[in-house]
């Protein structure tokens, strides 16, 4: 096929034919045949051909390269952004290829200088090779655990090609949602806008011209020259470590950000700057505690087998083979868990106290030819390791020998530990029963447990014993922000003001500072944030960016505030579909689908998507009765609404409670008798579970799936 004269250049320049490849044209048409049949060898090979006749043409060296990325040749890929480069000094591109090959070879520092070079040339809008680099480099400096600079590639390369579908867009979605990294690095902390000394402002303001294009280096060389040593700008202070950050340099990203919490600026900003310092610190060696596996001999299996089956602080845990060490052949003949105390009766009023907790994994392996019988007990070496050691004796008695082998098999921080628990709670606890026990575990843990437990930002000190600390006092308000980011609901928020109030710390933000909108608000600080007369465009935005970061804390307040909003219905709408399906607790999102329905009601609406909603919810609780019920009301009220229907159906799939749509059809059309059979006498009652079609008008036709 002939390639039109005005589209763009198959070379990847980004230009028309006509201006640029045009004497070309038979040459690039057999090219992109060759191309299209999935021969890219042979296609190279003629774009080598012409290079030989025409040396140092760009296009073709271009071409070449993109043929290289084909094949996933890396090395090729360097040697041809290297001759671009050298054929084309000024052109954007050139150096995009040369950051991509750098980065295939994990070589995230230069590629990250490559891109520089690329975005400083850039005039007019960025070629489909900058931004494509952008995502490459990126993905890169992500894989090296680089988040901060992967974040800044990302979105800068979203932001230049505002597609859902962008690669870059997806991934920051992806990493937001599944990876689940801290609240504080899945936002960018915005740029300081205005400088301290007004002097600053031409330089200031040239900065944050370049850094908007993503010229981050030129952006940091304006500011360098202004930073005053003995009297340092905040604002200066704060870009330069941002700017560095984005461009790869997370030593300094941390130094800056922690400089800039010292000075003397807002104690929320103070707060928010240090987390960050802390979490991406390479120099802070956190206190750990190990988790051990020890070995000991065993004089009789089976009667160590007939000690732990008696016992009631042991059960039976099924063990997931994929658990096995790589060189462990041998499986256990038994598993246990080792509680420290028995399972109690009483569940409807089960305390904390009374809460069983497993202080143990064990595994009995019986006697072999090359050695004898082994009980291996997995644990943490805290607080209750001595008692957990005598637990275990009390239980086998003369049966468990002396120990083998001990060997440390993981690590967590002493941080971490006073956050977590492991609780062995009856099975038939019910629900309401669990969310109690665990909000007054959880309090006892973050008032109680986390400041006792040391912190390498302190010292080495716990932050009970850093209050009053005037050095650590930033460094203490951090660690405090970093913890914040755990809030598992909104009702949470006043356990962490108590916690500051204890450790003598100024109180979390609870309104806006003057001339601060919620854009510029990083998501951390929405905890303690009142919402009440925040415009509702600023809501809107704040529900979405929660959503895009997976902070499902901050947008449970964003939607809370919407759904009281009379303004905009669709918001509200939004807003209560978000309550319902992510609100930490259950209770809570059910009582919100209540009050959407009736506004649905009120307004003339579908209750269908409602109902669906509703269904799921019903499902997962494993209520029978309301599963029915809403089933029910499905039938009712959606009888001209048949993708309502099919899509109830297919939830009932999912749960495995009927069989696959289309096999219901099958079978429908299977029972139909013939036009003008009679119906026999012994036909079965009809069921009452409906399918898609029933109770719809003959004429009706069936909808494809519809979600809600």
């Amino acid at each position: 096929m002939a390639i039109d004269s005005y589209a763009l250049c198959p070379c990847g320049s980004g230009k028309k034919l006509k201006f640029c490849c045009v004497d070309l044209r038979a040459d690039l048409e057999k090219i992109e045949k060759l191309v299209a049949g999935e021969q890219i060898h042979a296609a190279l090979q003629h774009v080598e051909q012409l290079l030989r006749e025409h040396p140092g043409r760009r296009s073709l060296l271009e071409m070449e390269l993109r043929l290289h990325l084909r094949l996933q040749d890396a090395e090729a890929v360097a040697r041809s952004a290297a001759r671009l480069v050298q054929a084309a000094p000024d052109y954007p591109s050139a150096y995009a290829y040369a950051a991509i090959a750098a980065a295939q070879n994990q070589e995230e520092s230069a590629a990250v200088e490559r891109l520089q070079d690329a975005l400083e040339r850039v005039a007019g809008p960025p070629a489909a090779a900058l931004i494509e680099a952008l995502t490459v480099v990126g993905h890169a400096l992500l894989l090296a655990g680089n988040l901060p600079a992967a974040h800044a590639h990302l979105a800068l390369a979203a932001q230049l090609q505002p597609d859902p579908r962008n690669p870059a867009a997806e991934l920051l979605l992806r990493l937001n949602l599944q990876g689940r990294p801290p609240l504080l690095l899945r936002e960018q902390l915005p740029l300081a806008r205005e400088p301290e000394q007004a002097a600053h402002r031409p330089a200031f303001e040239e900065s944050l011209r370049r850094a908007a294009e993503g010229q981050w280096r030129k952006a940091a060389d304006a500011l360098r020259p202004l930073l005053d040593a003995t009297r340092p700008d905040p604002a200066i202070v704060r870009n330069l470590a941002l700017l560095a950050g984005r461009l790869g340099d997370v030593d300094e990203l941390s130094r800056g950000l922690s400089r800039y919490a010292r000075l003397d600026v807002a104690p929320e900003e103070a707060g928010v700057a240090e987390a960050v310092a802390q979490m991406v610190s390479r120099d802070l060696d956190e206190p750990r505690l190990p988790t051990v596996r020890i070995a000991f001999q065993v004089r009789d299996a089976d009667e160590l087998a007939a000690r732990m089956g008696a016992d009631r602080r042991t059960e039976n845990y099924a063990l997931d083979p994929e658990q096995l060490d790589e060189d462990e052949t041998a499986r256990p003949r038994n598993t246990y868990l080792l509680r420290d105390r028995p399972l109690p009766a009483d569940v409807e009023n089960l305390t904390p106290a009374e809460a069983p907790n497993v202080a143990a994994f064990l595994s009995l392996y019986g006697r072999r030819t090359d050695r004898d019988a082994q009980l291996v007990v997995t644990t943490d070496v805290d607080d209750a390791f001595e008692g957990t050691l005598a637990l275990l004796r009390e239980i086998g008695g003369d049966q468990i020998g002396p120990e083998i082998e001990r060997t440390v098999v993981g690590e967590k921080s002493l941080s971490e530990h006073a956050l977590n628990w492991r609780w062995r709670l009856p099975d038939e606890t019910p629900p309401a029963v669990r969310r109690r026990l665990l909000e007054v575990r959880r309090r006892e843990a973050l008032l109680q447990r986390w400041p006792e437990a040391p912190r390498a930002a302190l010292g080495g000190l716990s932050p009970r014993e850093a209050v009053g600390n005037a050095e650590l006092r930033a460094a203490l308000l951090g660690s405090v922000v970093i913890l914040e980011q755990s809030a598992a609901t909104p009702a949470e928020a006043p356990v962490f003001q108590e916690l500051r109030a204890q450790l003598q710390l100024p109180p979390g933000l609870a309104a806006l500072p003057a001339g601060t909108t919620l854009d510029a608000l990083p998501l951390a600080s929405f905890l303690h944030l009142d919402l009440t007369g925040a415009p509702l465009d600023a809501i809107e935005r704040a529900l979405d960016r929660a959503f895009a970061a997976g902070a499902i804390v901050v947008g449970v307040r964003a939607a809370e505030e919407a759904v009281g909003r009379e303004d905009d219905d669709e918001l509200r709408e939004s807003a209560w579909g978000y309550l319902v399906r992510q609100h930490p607790d259950p209770d809570v999102g059910f009582e919100r689908l209540q009050e959407a329905r009736a506004w649905a009601r009120r307004a003339g609406k579908s209750q269908g998507p409602w109902l669906l909603m509703e269904l799921e919810l019903q499902l997962e609780r494993g209520d029978a009765a309301g599963v029915e019920r809403c089933l029910q009301e499905i039938r009712n009220d959606c009888r001209d609404e048949p993708e309502i229907f099919e899509s109830a159906y297919r939830l009932l799939q999912a749960a495995g409670l009927v069989a696959p749509l289309e096999e219901a059809y099958a079978a429908r059309r299977a029972q139909r008798p013939d036009p003008g059979t009679p119906s026999p006498s012994n036909a079965a009652p009809p069921s009452r579970l409906w399918t898609p079609d029933s109770d719809l008008p003959a004429n009706k036709p069936k909808s494809a799936l519809w979600t809600p």
